[in-house]
């Protein structure tokens, strides 16, 4: 589903599962299980290791 997660109504927490919320002002959360994690801090180190990684490849032969 995409939107907040209190657009459903009727589940209890652990029932909460596969929720993309785009709208928070912190950013974007995914809700698994009712455990809620900001997309933000994922994106930005997988960006500085992208990043690193490139780097790095450019090294060897």
């Amino acid at each position: 589903m995409i939107g907040p997660p209190s657009a459903v109504a009727g589940l209890t927490e652990i029932e909460m599962f596969r929720i993309y919320d785009p709208t928070p002002p912190s950013g974007p959360r995914i809700v698994f299980w009712g455990q809620s994690f900001d997309l933000q801090p994922l994106a930005e180190e997988c960006s500085r290791i992208f990043t690193i990684a490139s780097r790095e490849a450019g090294r060897w032969p």
